[in-house]
């Protein structure tokens, strides 16, 4: 772990006639550690990858995407300010990022509206040809039946569950295949942790993920949030009035089963190959979950989730 005293050489080595005030971690996801520091008034994020062998990858992917959404979304979106390949006092890639003040957002007829408005300018944009290029595609091989089987292999290989897996999975694929995919430029990652709202704005943080994608796929991480759902037909009205998309709620819910479906198979492979530490009973609990929530979907015929359950040991 990076400590503090080197942060604070790197900053005053790169802003050198400019004091340094208040330099402290904040709250970081798994994937950054994140340091405010003020200059003046003004207040930025100093962000390291917390994956340090890919930091420079990583990083510069970030650079890239901020500044290509600045562009798009520029009263919604954190400034860029800085890309370093690396420091001088610090040995890996780093970011300095404006620092968006407000809370994490909590969902209201209002905010709603407003952000249907801020995802669907993000949807609307035209993508430009170079991105096309180097931008990922998240369209449905990713989430493909190959890919799931592929998964399950992994697991079964050490686990007693490869009948329910299989069945539950094609039934899955066969009743949640996406056909009309639209690919724009999508966040990737849009739940309430990544919304800041502030001053009756809204902005979008967290946009290392942005890339070229299903719309429907954006969309349906935010229908993944629980907290959102009671909201959800007052954003999907006002999304519809500006991108015209009037079946897109149901090529949404398609992304939500398989995610769910997903969210099964790694829970799995965490606890079968200690990938994370998760006990058996946590497991049992989550798979329970979501295979409840899925049931909406006529997924269990001829699936004994207790049988499945048993095998795990």
């Amino acid at each position: 772990m990076i400590q503090e005293k080197n942060i604070l050489k790197e900053l005053k080595y790169i802003y050198p006639n400019k004091t340094i005030k208040d330099l402290k971690k904040i709250k970081s996801g798994r994937k950054n550690y994140n340091f405010y520091f003020k200059i003046n008034n003004d207040k930025y994020i100093f962000r390291l990858k917390a994956d340090y062998k890919n930091a420079y990858k990583k990083s510069k992917k970030e650079y890239y995407n901020l500044i290509k959404i600045n562009k798009i979304l520029p009263q919604n979106t954190p400034k860029i300010y800085f890309f370093k390949r690396k420091g001088k006092f610090i040995p890996f890639s780093y970011l300095i990022i404006e620092y968006i003040e407000g809370k994490e957002i909590k969902f209201n007829k209002n905010n709603v509206k407003q952000l249907a408005k801020v995802v669907s300018k993000l949807h609307l944009e035209k993508v430009k040809f170079l991105d096309r290029l180097f931008l990922t595609k998240r369209i449905y091989k990713f989430i493909s039946e190959k890919y799931l089987l592929n998964k399950e292999k992994k697991i079964i290989k050490k686990n007693n569950c490869f009948k329910f897996i299989t069945i539950f999975g094609d039934k899955l694929i066969k009743k949640n295949k996406i056909k009309n995919i639209v690919l724009s430029y999508i966040h990737s990652d849009i739940q309430s942790p990544n919304i800041i709202e502030n001053n009756n704005n809204l902005f979008l943080i967290d946009i290392e993920f942005l890339e070229i994608g299903d719309r429907a796929y954006d969309l349906g991480k935010l229908f993944l949030d629980s907290n959102f759902l009671k909201y959800k037909d007052i954003f999907l009205k006002e999304y519809i009035k500006y991108t015209k998309m009037k079946n897109i709620e149901q090529e949404i819910n398609k992304y939500v089963n398989i995610q769910k479906y997903i969210w099964i198979l790694s829970d799995l492979k965490s606890y079968v190959f200690k990938d994370n530490i998760i006990s058996l009973k946590d497991l049992k609990k989550s798979i329970i979950k979501n295979y409840n929530a899925l049931k909406k979907c006529n997924l269990t015929e001829d699936i004994n989730i207790n049988n499945f359950l048993d095998c795990l040991k």
